[in-house]
């Protein structure tokens, strides 16, 4: 089983995400969200992928989540968005692919993460 942090849940209205400009800046669920700036059903997907292995850990960084494999970043969310680590010999290739962009949590394009 992957450690895990969770706390609280997504703000909901109705069953949709209420944005943040309809937001209460009082309000405890508000301010549990803010920390938590990643989508936990996309990080709840992930460890359903991840689970069977024993060398993944979770820690948060970029202002999100990143899944690290034997030490090493190798999936992150933040906000809604996926960051993955590709192989050399395909990042070209599938920087063509639709919706596919170079990974820049920082501002700071990382090499081998889309």
């Amino acid at each position: 089983m992957i450690p895990t942090h969770r706390k609280g849940s997504a703000v909901q209205s109705g069953g949709a995400s209420v944005e943040s400009s309809q937001r209460n800046p009082g309000c405890s669920a508000d301010r549990e969200e803010s920390r938590r700036a990643y989508d936990e059903g996309l990080a709840e997907r992930i460890r359903g992928v991840l689970d069977e292995r024993k060398d993944v850990s979770e820690r948060r960084m970029f202002g999100g989540l990143a899944f690290l494999v034997r030490g090493h970043m190798s999936v992150g969310i933040v906000k809604d968005r996926v960051m993955v680590r590709v192989g050399p010999e395909v990042y070209d290739r599938l920087l063509e692919e639709p919706h596919a962009r170079k990974m820049d949590f920082t501002g700071r394009p990382m090499k081998g993460f889309l």
